[in-house]
Parts: C-alpha cells; sequence; structure tokens
C-alpha cells in the first residue's frame, strides 16, 4: 500500500461524500517543503494527516473518491502537481488530471486555542456506543460528555435508558483549570480503529463556535463542540444495592443470540433471573411463548431480583466489557427474589483476582462502569 492510500486511510471518515456541498466531498492537499498534508471535514468534525512527498509547493482540494480511486490504480513513486487549476497524479507509466475547486472555499481550522494536556482515547468506544441517534431534536444525547479534572478524566455516553462512564489517566498541562465540554459521538466513534489514541487536547474559541482538537502521532482531528447541558445522571445511581452477581460476557452473548435466532428478529424485551447456580435468560417469540437459556453464575451475593432489559440497551453493555468476566448490581427496590427490579442495573468490568482463585476484582486499568433502566412494566 502506497504511501497516500494509506494517508487518504487515515481520514476519509470525516469527509462527506454524499453532501450537497461539493467542496466537502474533496480533499485538501497542501505540498509543502517535501510534505503533503491532507484534510477531510464533514463540518463537525475535521481530519488532519501528513506524508512526505517531492514536488513544488501547491495547495488544491479534489473529490476524495475519485482521488483515492486514481491512486490506488498507480504504483510508487507517486508524483502530484498543479497544472492549470488541474491536479495531475502520476506514476512511471500512467497520468491522470482531476479537476479542483479553490482551496478558499475549504473550510478553514481554528488556529489558536489552549492546551489542556493529554489524555488516552483508547476506550472511548465503549461510552460512544452509549449516545444515542435515534433523538435528532436532542442534541446532548448525541454527544460525549468529557469531564477534566486532577489527573483524571471522565468520558460519558448516556441516552433514554442507558448510560455508561469511564474513568482514565489525564496529564494536565502546568496552567490547567477544570473543565467540562461536549463532543460529538459520531466524530469520537470514528477513532476506535486507530492503534495510537494518546492524544493531546486544546481548546479553541472563535466565529461564534468552540472547537476541541485532539492530536495522536501523524493525526489530527478537530472537532465543533456542542452547546447545551448535558442529563445530570447522577441521581438514577443507586447508592445501595440488594445484591449482586459476576457471569459471563461470552455465555450471556451466546444466550441472546440463541434468543434471537428462536424468537426472530423482533425480540425487543429480554427477561433474567436466577435458578440454583444459573441466571436464566427468557425471552417470547411472535407466539409468546417462552424460550430460555441458562447461563453459569460465578459468584453471587445478596437478593438477586428478577429482570428485564431491552435487547438493544443490553447488547452494548457486553460489546464494549473488556473482560471475560461481568459483575451486575441491582439497586435494593426490589424487596425479593420474585420482583422486577425497578432500580436500574449496574455493570462493571471484574478480572480474576490472581492471590485469591474463584474470586474477582474490578478492572485496574481503567474504571468504567455501565447502566441500563429495566424495564419493569414489561414482564407480562
Amino acid at each position: 500500500m502506497n504511501q497516500l492510500i494509506k494517508a487518504l486511510n487515515n481520514i476519509k471518515k470525516y469527509a462527506a461524500p454524499k453532501s450537497t456541498m461539493e467542496i466537502l466531498q474533496h480533499v485538501k492537499l497542501d505540498l509543502h517543503n517535501y510534505v503533503l498534508t491532507l484534510t477531510t471535514t464533514d463540518m463537525e468534525a475535521t481530519a488532519i494527516t501528513s506524508t512526505s512527498m517531492f514536488g513544488e509547493n501547491f495547495a488544491v482540494t479534489t473529490n476524495l473518491q475519485k482521488l483515492e480511486s486514481v491512486v490506488k490504480s498507480m504504483i510508487d513513486p507517486l508524483q502530484l502537481s498543479v497544472d492549470s487549476d488541474k491536479l495531475v497524479v502520476s506514476d512511471k507509466n500512467s497520468k491522470a488530471i482531476l479537476s479542483t475547486l479553490p482551496v478558499g472555499e475549504f473550510p478553514h481550522k481554528p488556529e489558536k486555542g489552549k492546551w489542556l494536556g493529554h489524555l488516552d482515547l483508547a476506550s472511548i468506544k465503549r461510552v460512544c456506543l452509549f449516545a444515542s441517534s435515534q433523538y435528532a431534536d436532542r442534541i446532548v444525547l448525541q454527544t460525549i460528555l468529557v469531564k477534566l479534572s486532577g489527573n483524571e478524566v471522565i468520558f460519558s455516553g448516556v441516552d433514554s435508558f442507558k448510560l455508561a462512564t469511564i474513568i482514565t489517566e489525564f496529564r494536565p498541562a502546568d496552567d490547567f483549570e477544570p473543565t467540562e465540554f461536549l463532543v460529538p459521538a459520531a466524530a469520537l466513534a470514528k477513532l476506535s480503529g486507530r492503534k495510537h489514541l494518546d492524544a493531546s487536547v486544546t481548546i479553541f474559541s472563535g466565529e461564534g463556535s468552540s472547537y476541541a482538537t485532539f492530536r495522536m502521532n501523524n493525526f489530527e482531528l478537530i472537532v465543533t463542540l456542542v452547546e447545551g447541558k448535558f442529563p445530570n445522571y447522577n441521581h438514577i445511581i443507586p447508592n445501595e444495592f440488594s445484591g449482586e452477581l459476576i457471569v459471563g460476557v461470552k455465555d450471556w452473548k451466546d444466550a441472546l443470540k440463541m434468543l434471537t435466532l428462536v424468537a426472530g428478529d423482533n425480540l425487543g424485551i429480554t427477561r433474567g433471573y436466577v435458578k440454583g447456580d444459573s441466571l436464566v435468560i427468557s425471552a417470547k417469540d411472535g407466539e409468546r411463548n417462552i424460550v430460555e437459556k441458562g447461563i453459569p453464575v460465578f459468584s453471587s451475593v445478596g437478593n438477586i431480583p428478577q429482570f428485564a432489559l431491552k435487547l438493544k440497551d443490553i447488547k452494548p453493555v457486553l460489546e464494549v466489557c473488556a473482560t471475560r468476566n461481568i459483575r451486575v448490581k441491582f439497586g435494593s427496590q426490589a424487596q425479593n427474589n420474585q420482583d422486577y427490579t425497578k432500580s436500574p442495573l449496574i455493570f462493571r468490568d471484574v478480572v480474576s483476582d490472581s492471590e485469591q482463585p474463584l474470586s474477582f476484582i474490578e478492572s485496574p486499568q481503567v474504571v468504567w462502569q455501565a447502566l441500563c433502566m429495566p424495564m419493569f412494566g414489561m414482564q407480562d
């Protein structure tokens, strides 16, 4: 794979190929002192990367998809140049001429800002899946709250029925002051496939908007921050719990897969209750027949009530769990194990304690927590 293709792959997620604004279908190419800087944007986020290339200095924009198709058909070394407002792409055997648009039409990036420090975005997918895309009229539910304080950063994503928070290390600048801001979840979610996600973060203000820039290795992401008030979720997190259990993530996933095969794609609600040493996951098929699958419980403490959850809420919890096992904690509203809990269910990573066989501790690397609101009125 030639270096230009690698650079285009780095940023193409942030272009807008279907936009009615032609310039957003383009990539900006700026060759200066043998460094080619490539930029794409969808107006919500801007991605920038660079690669080395010989040639005379120029700056143009051209259609990203057409450029990618041309470059894939050629072999290194490639040469880029501009001739009469046309972009010329050539190798030793072939040449392609592409139309361009003026660089002045391409959205400008902010120039000055306040550097906040370094943070790790490696776990960002674990909260992005919990931001909702279905509430177009509630923009804050499509964002991630980034809260920087002391030596830690808290990422939070939430919709009406589930949320996730993750706490990880933050290395602040010397003049840092605690701050928080809202970032579009879709922009951060596209980072999940990258290998190096240790980022330097800077905040910009200007032209009526605020921006955050995340710089990591040879990549820079500039996102337009969202104005609004993030939901205050602290009051719904239980302070007391009636019980907790630990089960295998794969076991639960396999049970849901089996239920989906039997009950069909319209499976919406799953239920659970403890029977002996098993957690029984159940659902109803289209004819209202009950289908059940038991999974082993490795540890159980206290009163474990019955629960009912939306399938679309529990799936992302299991998908982003970073450990083989998961702890489920139940609020104290249910009085006995025949009741359906009305309190949120709390999910956390757990790992085996190497010093105590068959016991578990919460993952020490990062602190991740997910919450699901039960469908306590849907048990019949």
